[in-house]
């Protein structure tokens, strides 16, 4: 019984115009974003400049923060993005002279010498380098120009990679200032986490984005490294597949729940609910196969994209003579993107069936537009999972970096497949509820 109404639902998917909206949303999505496949370029030695990362060191942190403090003081331009969207701040006379006595306290500098130091430091960039450099994101092996790379006449040894004009600029464009002795990371995170209530939050004065603030430069030994274990470690297709659900995970995190919400309204339509109600079939039998074949359907062409790239991964790989792991997209769909997708799909079919309105889709609408925020709020796109519904891993590569922090999304995972499984068990007790008649929308029964 229980196959025959999931071979069903998925034989009523296939009719629903919801679901080829969800089709062409997504991979146009898709192919506006990873259309096409970047090779990975092997670094050079004896080139000028291999670019920087951000710092790790809290001494390094520290000095970088001061000098974009002082910067930020001595323009009075403070930059935010409260809610994830960009704001430019100034801070009245008060708050000013607040953010003086620390810079004080953390430097030793008074506000006339902050003044003095940044002007010179100014003119001198100025003669350098005709004026501050702009900021840019942390440079990798990505950032090399690949104009030139030919896929079918590829020599590993031969091909001379060469840095972009983005990989040639610095990072920060303000001076480090050393701490005052004494001054513990602490110390200094709290009186940071106070500028950055000044500015409003959200500012590379937070807490979690002082780290933004301190530039590391790259070695070719550094490159190298990352470059190997991308090839030998990721074999190729891991790194691939991070990325890829990166910006795929973005979208399961808002598009199922359209599939979800329409799937429980539609009997409502038709007015096939009693009909439905009055059978035989567990509660359990009927939510259970409406919610694995819309599953299904959510998750079939993520697969599809993921074994184009795939193929992409193996030609490559031959022509490095490097193994693939040909499962390494079908392992993050499943343990990565899968519960994004259920809890998505969960919310639709849970408040749906609570109400008998579309109201899950604002509910699920106001979790995305958060998820996304707080990954901005947190000052990269690389890891810091937390318990963000969509992790984010926005680059390829860094195969060291993602192993510390694969404990973290594996704990945000289970917790949002629990979340998911929650809520499916609600919507089937709710359903088993209404089949009784002891469940009746609030704002219906008080209409009566």
């Amino acid at each position: 019984m229980f196959l025959s109404l999931f071979w069903k639902e998925c034989r009523q998917l296939l009719r629903s115009i919801t679901f080829y909206l969800y089709l062409v949303i997504l991979v146009l999505f898709y192919f506006s974003q990873l259309s096409t496949f970047t090779p990975l370029v092997k670094p050079q030695p004896g080139m000028k400049s291999y670019g920087a990362d951000y710092a790790v060191d809290k001494k390094d942190i520290m000095e970088g923060t001061l000098g974009k403090l002082a910067y930020c003081f001595y323009t009075n331009s403070y930059t935010a993005y409260p809610m994830g969207f960009y704001k430019s701040v100034k801070l009245d006379e008060d708050e000013a002279a607040r953010v003086a006595e620390i810079i004080e306290k953390d430097t030793g500098m008074d506000k006339n010498e902050i003044t003095q130091f940044m002007q010179k430091y100014i003119n001198e960039e100025a003669d350098v380098n005709e004026g501050p450099e702009v900021f840019t994101e942390s440079y990798g092996p990505e950032n090399y120009n690949t104009e030139n790379y030919d896929p079918e006449n590829y020599d590993d040894e031969s091909y001379e990679a060469q840095p972009s004009d983005d990989f040639e600029r610095r990072m920060q464009y303000w001076p480090d200032i050393p701490a005052v002795e004494g001054l513990t990371y602490d110390e200094f995170e709290k009186q940071m986490k106070e500028i950055d209530g000044l500015i409003g939050g959200g500012s590379d004065f937070a807490p979690s984005r002082l780290h933004m603030n301190a530039e590391k430069k790259l070695t070719f030994e550094d490159l190298q490294k990352e470059y190997e274990d991308t090839l030998y470690k990721d074999k190729i297709s891991n790194a691939y597949a991070r990325e890829f659900c990166d910006y795929l995970g973005i979208m399961l995190a808002i598009l199922p729940v359209f599939l979800s919400a329409t799937r429980a309204l539609r009997d409502r339509r038709a007015k096939a609910a009693e009909v439905i109600y009055a059978r035989k079939v567990s509660s359990a039998a009927v939510i259970l196969s409406r919610y694995l074949a819309t599953l299904l359907f959510a998750l079939l062409p993520v697969i599809v994209l993921g074994a184009m790239v795939t193929v992409q991964c193996i030609y490559y790989g031959r022509g490095l003579v490097v193994d693939v792991d040909a499962f390494a997209f079908l392992k993050h769909i499943f343990g990565w993107l899968m519960p994004t997708a259920m809890t998505a799909l969960s919310v639709g079919f849970f408040f749906t069936e609570l109400t008998d309105s579309p109201i899950a889709v604002l509910v699920q609408g106001i979790w995305w537009m958060a998820s996304n925020f707080m990954a901005f709020g947190k000052g990269t796109l690389e890891g810091s999972f937390g318990l963000n519904l969509i992790p984010r891993w926005n680059t390829c590569g860094k195969y060291e970096k993602f192993t510390e922090q694969l404990p973290d999304l594996i704990t945000n995972r289970i917790f949002y497949a629990a979340i998911a499984l929650l809520l499916l068990a609600g919507t089937i007790i709710v359903y088993e509820l209404k089949r009784k008649g002891k469940w009746e929308v609030p704002w219906k029964r008080a209409s009566k």
